[in-house]
């Protein structure tokens, strides 16, 4: 067979089918690399496909025609009946009892009311019943109890008993998701990208089991108690989202630190999760960097940019207190925030508080955001974690410094320490107004970090990245059949 499988061509070989199951198309980070997976893997080998739970209003890009896009429709009620067995046909009545009911129709209607012949009939049957079964059951010899019929649970028990309580809300979309997955072939590979994906993925291995591999781009200690403030509801969830990646074939992580999280907080074994990098396509950011801006963003002064949500996670504040110190030092620079989120007012009040208009701008969400980088000094990144950064990669090949404060745990491993960037504690303001002040005044060290940046990011080039991923995936596609679905972890207190 693997002599046949040789001869044959790219076009005649069977390809893997591999699908990638996200929440939505287009947001962060996560959806770009799998936006860039799709679309790099090796075609003759593989058959990528897409899957999202949720639609957006407005999506950015446009994925290429060959790659199948599926939208997952929640499944109602009425649905239901298409995912279970159907039941079994009713038996027929006896043809006395369709005798006697035909001419009992033919009595007059007050006559029938008083006989309640109907009510009567049905309760003298179903007690006739009941009575022939449990007669039968006596007379049927009774076979003794195997020693370890002890009613213990099985896993997949545990598992459902524990989800059909307060979380029957992922049903709908789950059950939606199965409609999906039936098309493809039993032996595709699933990527459910981040943690409610994996979820979702791993609630459809009820109906049928599927190897899938949990691609995960979180700090998931802290990420999670963000979704879900609810102690209650965080407990659920975490048990859930515990099981989804013990039940998984591999683990991928961005980083070191995002694996030692999985393994401390949810009992993740080392061995099962994989560190894949975040890939960047090098040459296409630099080919979208040469893009013209409508007019200079600093008009002479040193350009300082910061490319992220306006949410609590990115921690913008701490960017805005670091400029009100520069403005010490220094009064000739400009920072602009690009990114859209729920803070934006807030963050718009306290800039006018601080009398910070000519030093801090809000851009709002900017399609491309890479000429701002070219044309500024330094990129700056506040987060209170990042799972990896691939921010501070595309702004070293934009010619921006990064400097960053040490979040776990991507910065330090992306920088090497201060090697490609300058790292500074967390929320500390002083400390980063101290750091852009340095890159705007130390011309050399600018320079130095600045030459080492090009070389630092191509290591993390999209081809090396996406080699790496059809290795994994042909390891997944060699271990058959899938691992059995892991013990529930003991469900929260």
């Amino acid at each position: 067979m693997r002599l046949v499988a040789a001869m044959l061509t790219p076009s005649q070989a069977k390809r893997q089918q591999v699908v990638f199951v996200g929440r939505v198309l287009w947001g962060g980070g996560a959806e770009r690399v799998t936006f860039d997976l799709a679309h790099s893997l090796n075609r003759s080998r593989f058959e990528p496909h897409v899957v999202h739970l949720f639609d957006l209003p407005e999506c950015p890009i446009r994925y290429d025609p060959a790659i199948p896009v599926h939208p997952v429709e929640p499944v109602t009620r009425m649905l239901l009946a298409e995912l279970l067995p159907p039941p079994p046909p009713e038996r027929p009545q006896p043809g006395w009892v369709q005798a006697g009911l035909r001419y009992y129709r033919l009595l007059d209607p007050s006559l029938r009311g008083r006989l309640a012949l109907g009510a009567r009939l049905r309760g003298a049957y179903h007690r006739w019943k009941s009575l022939r079964a449990t007669l039968a059951a006596r007379r049927r010899p009774q076979p003794p109890a195997p020693p370890s019929a002890t009613t213990t649970p099985s896993p997949i028990q545990r598992e459902m008993s524990r989800l059909l309580g307060p979380l029957a809300d992922l049903w709908p979309q789950t059950l939606g998701l199965k409609r999906v997955l039936n098309r493809f072939d039993p032996d595709a590979i699933l990527v459910p990208i981040m943690e409610e994906a994996a979820v979702r993925v791993w609630l459809t291995q009820v109906f049928t089991r599927r190897r899938y591999i949990a691609s995960l781009h979180s700090v998931e200690s802290f990420n999670l108690p963000l979704i879900y403030p609810d102690r209650e509801r965080l407990a659920d969830e975490e048990w859930l989202f515990s099981n989804a990646c013990r039940s998984a074939e591999v683990v991928t992580v961005p980083s070191t630190g995002c694996r030692d999280d999985l393994s401390n907080h949810y009992g993740v074994p080392p061995a099962n999760v994989r560190v894949m990098v975040n890939p960047v396509a090098c040459d296409w950011i630099r080919q979208h960097a040469r893009a013209p801006l409508p007019e200079p963003p600093a008009a002479g002064k040193t350009l300082f940019v910061q490319v992220a949500r306006l949410d609590y996670d990115k921690n913008p504040d701490l960017l805005i207190d670091a400029a009100d110190l520069l403005r010490r030092d220094m009064d000739d620079f400009v920072v602009l925030m690009l990114g859209k989120g729920s803070r934006r007012a807030e963050l718009e009040a306290k800039i006018q508080a601080r009398g910070l208009e000519a030093h801090v701008r809000l851009l709002g969400e900017v399609t491309n955001p890479y000429p701002f980088m070219a044309a500024a000094r330094a990129l700056v990144l506040t987060s209170r974690v990042e799972s990896f950064a691939l921010v501070l990669l595309e702004a070293m090949l934009c010619g921006a410094v990064p400097i960053s404060v040490d979040c776990p745990f991507g910065p330090r491993e992306v920088l090497e320490g201060d090697r490609y960037g300058l790292l500074v504690r967390p929320d500390d303001p002083e400390a980063l107004a101290q750091a852009m002040l340095r890159i705007a005044r130390d011309e050399d060290l600018y320079q130095t970090l600045r030459a080492r940046g090009p070389e630092r990011a191509s290591r993390y080039d999209l081809a090396g990245v996406v080699r790496e991923w059809e290795a994994l995936l042909d390891e997944v596609c060699a271990a058959r059949p899938p691992r059995p679905i892991a013990s529930a972890a003991a469900p929260p207190a």
